[in-house]
């Protein structure tokens, strides 16, 4: 872990000063997750901030400003997605959590999960699509299908998902690579095709 760490902060002081800062400013939150499990049963929105913060290092590191509104937008969007897919994740633990006396999402929904995920789901493609419509450069159709894929894949996860299948849940969370790959590939087209 300690080599890891040096690592990572190895490769954050390669990046300009102001996106050292912004790598920095989310210490706190690796340092909340571990602990949100102890208090809260939505652990895995602390789980979102924090995997979600590369949304504003990589900004900040490219264009060497601040984040603008658009950009809050899709951090958001992000985070939910997160909170989405690992409250699917943390189907394989529930009966380990029950045991510790850890809390998780999906021990707060259980039998509501497809409720809740879906939910997640429905707000990180609107925050996601709010944040694209802010931007100066407006996406073109690419950015638009990407997002459309990355949604009908969210859709395909919630129909399929069931809270008494761990081995199902364990493939659906591993699934959201692909789900990011679509978004992704959207956006790179977008960027492609507009210069």
């Amino acid at each position: 872990m300690i080599s890891l760490g040096l690592i990572g902060l190895f490769i954050l002081f390669q990046l300009p000063l102001l996106a050292i800062y912004v790598g920095l400013a989310a210490a706190p939150l690796v340092v909340l997750y571990p602990l949100a499990k102890r208090v809260t049963w939505f652990p895995q929105f602390v789980l979102g901030l924090t995997f979600s913060w590369g949304v504003f290092l990589g900004w900040v590191a490219v264009t060497g400003t601040l984040p603008d509104q658009s950009l809050m937008l899709i951090y958001a969007g992000c985070a939910a997605w997160v909170f989405g897919y690992d409250t699917i994740y943390a189907i394989q633990d529930m009966q380990d959590d029950r045991i510790v006396g850890v809390k998780s999402s999906a021990l707060a929904l259980a039998h509501n999960i497809k409720a809740g995920v879906g939910s997640a789901y429905f707000l990180a493609i609107g925050l996601i699509a709010a944040g694209l419509l802010g931007f100066d450069h407006q996406p073109i159709a690419a950015a638009w299908f990407g997002l459309a894929g990355m949604a009908v894949h969210l859709g395909h996860q919630i129909w399929r998902l069931r809270v008494d299948d761990a081995v199902l849940a364990l493939a659906l969370f591993k699934s959201n690579r692909n789900a990011g790959l679509l978004l992704v590939a959207g956006l790179v087209l977008d960027r492609l095709l507009a210069n």
